[in-house]
């Protein structure tokens, strides 16, 4: 009931937005779920929030109500498993095309991946994160996790720069987190994917000379990761992401770099796809 008061005062009066912004109201508000109960903030609260947002006319305070009612993970963690797993759903299909739509957003590819190893890891990251409540254990992590992924995919599209791809680098880079890492591999290979003038990689031309950082992951112990490193390298290769080192090379640097000890049968296949591409490739533009 306060919040629908709270609603058809500042849907009725611009000044009402203007002085509860001046008075950075919706930071006190978030402060006030963040000191109480758990159970407090839900789902159905967040949707009353999202829809007040949409009301608003003033740009500084959709903008407060966004970082501290809508997209905040410390608020987020305030709640139950299931109301948890559908805010995440709600922030991919509706918060972010929204606020990315209006354009009156600054949000940040680093924020939004820095949330998603902070917070929804397996293995406990070597670098800060946070401390789990007992709330976690029933949280479907990976379906939380393609959301964040789908979320922070959307978001490179219109707002990428140096800082977030070497930040998306050094988490592929130190993660212990084999799962985590998948996910995030699937993430920059999506990313090197985009060819048009939305590539989010050609935004990042500084960042961009660090994109070998992640030859490092063909020592990864597991098969499944050099596979996928290795495909994303193909990508970058064929896409002309990489341009100082062909596919024979990358080739005869897996064989000199990979552990003996690594099951090979996937690489070979992998590897035995990438050349009988190539060679097609090759012979279409022969027949040309």
């Amino acid at each position: 009931l306060a919040l629908l008061v709270l609603g058809s005062v500042l849907t009725s009066s611009f000044d009402a937005q203007q002085s509860m912004y001046e008075t950075n109201g919706f930071d006190s508000i978030c402060h006030l779920f963040m000191s109480s109960n758990s159970a407090h903030f839900t789902y159905k609260l967040y949707t009353k929030f999202f829809n007040l947002y949409q009301t608003l006319s003033y740009d500084p305070l959709q903008r407060q109500i966004f970082h501290n009612m809508l997209f905040n993970f410390d608020l987020l963690m305030k709640t139950n498993p299931i109301d948890h797993l559908l805010i995440l759903k709600h922030w991919n299909r509706s918060l972010f095309p929204a606020a990315l739509s209006h354009k009156i957003e600054s949000i940040s590819f680093k924020q939004i991946i820095t949330g998603l190893v902070v917070y929804y890891w397996n293995t406990e990251p070597q670098y800060s994160y946070y401390h789990r409540n007992e709330s976690f254990d029933n949280l479907d992590i990976e379906k939380c996790r393609k959301c964040i992924v789908d979320v922070a995919y959307q978001v490179a599209q219109s707002n990428f720069n140096d800082e977030d791809l070497s930040s998306l680098l050094s988490f592929i880079v130190n993660c212990n987190d084999e799962v985590l890492l998948e996910n995030l591999l699937m993430l920059l290979k999506s990313l090197v994917m985009i060819q048009n003038q939305l590539s989010p990689i050609e935004n990042a031309k500084n960042a961009k000379n660090d994109l070998s950082l992640i030859l490092y992951l063909l020592n990864h112990k597991e098969e499944s990761i050099i596979a996928d490193t290795f495909d994303i390298l193909i990508v970058m290769i064929n896409n002309k992401v990489i341009e100082n080192i062909s596919l024979a090379e990358l080739t005869d640097i897996i064989i000199r770099q990979i552990s003996p000890d690594v099951p090979t049968e996937i690489l070979l296949q992998h590897i035995t796809h990438a050349h009988m591409t190539t060679r097609k490739r090759n012979c279409i533009w022969f027949m040309i």
